[in-house]
C-alpha cells in the first residue's frame, strides 16, 4: 500500500518543527481475518527555526528530515453485528516499534547531523474495501513515542550561543491509505 498525510509534533518540537507532508509504503501479511503484521517506511521533511531570547535575538534555521521504518501488529475489530452498510468498514488498532532517523541540515552551516532512535507506535485506523475487495482506501492516526538523545539538553546555535530550548516531544501522523490485496 501507499500512504500520504501530515506529520505533526508535540511539546517543544511543535514550536521548533513545522507540520509537513509525509509519505511512504507498507506491506501487510494477514495471519487471519483479524490479525495482520505490517512492515512500513515513511519519510518527510520539516523546516525548523530556533530563536534566542533577549534584546538582540539570534535565529538558526534549517531542515529536518525524519524517516521511519516500522514493524507493527494490526488488530481488526469485529463489525459483524452492526448494520449492513457499516459492516463493510474495517476499523483496526495498530501498535508496534519503529527505527527513527533524524537528519538535520542548518541553513548557515555546511554538513548535517544524523541521529537514530527507537520509537513505540500506537494508533487507530479505518479501511473501506473497493473494487470487490481487491483494493481499499483508509485513514490512520498514529502517535509515535520517540526519545532522541538531545531531549534533555539545550539547543546551541552554530556560534555556541545557548538558546535555552530543549527539543523534547513526540510525533503523530494522520495518513490516507491506498492499498491492494493479493
Amino acid at each position: 500500500g501507499l500512504v500520504a498525510g501530515m506529520r505533526g509534533f508535540t511539546d517543544n518540537l511543535n514550536s521548533l518543527y513545522t507540520t509537513a507532508p509525509t509519505f511512504g509504503i507498507f506491506l501487510s501479511y494477514f495471519f487471519d481475518l483479524r490479525m495482520a503484521f505490517q512492515f512500513g517506511f515513511n519519510t518527510g521533511d520539516h523546516a525548523f527555526e530556533v530563536r534566542t531570547s533577549g534584546s538582540t535575538p539570534k535565529i538558526m534555521t534549517g531542515n529536518v528530515s525524519i524517516t521511519q521504518m516500522h514493524l507493527a501488529m494490526k488488530y481488526y475489530l469485529n463489525t459483524q453485528n452492526v448494520t449492513k452498510g457499516l459492516a463493510d468498514l474495517n476499523p483496526y488498532i495498530i501498535g508496534g516499534f519503529s527505527q527513527v532517523y533524524r537528519t538535520t541540515t542548518l541553513s548557515d552551516a555546511e554538513g548535517f547531523g544524523r541521529e537514530t532512535t527507537m520509537g513505540m507506535d500506537g494508533g487507530i485506523g479505518l479501511e473501506i474495501p473497493l473494487m470487490r475487495r481487491k483494493a481499499f482506501f483508509g485513514i490512520q492516526g498514529t502517535y509515535h513515542y520517540v526519545n532522541f538523545k538531545d531531549e534533555a539538553s539545550n539547543i546551541k546555535l552554530t556560534d555556541g550561543t545557548d538558546t535555552g530550548v530543549k527539543p523534547s516531544g513526540d510525533m503523530f501522523d494522520i495518513l490516507g491509505i491506498i492499498g491492494l490485496n493479493f
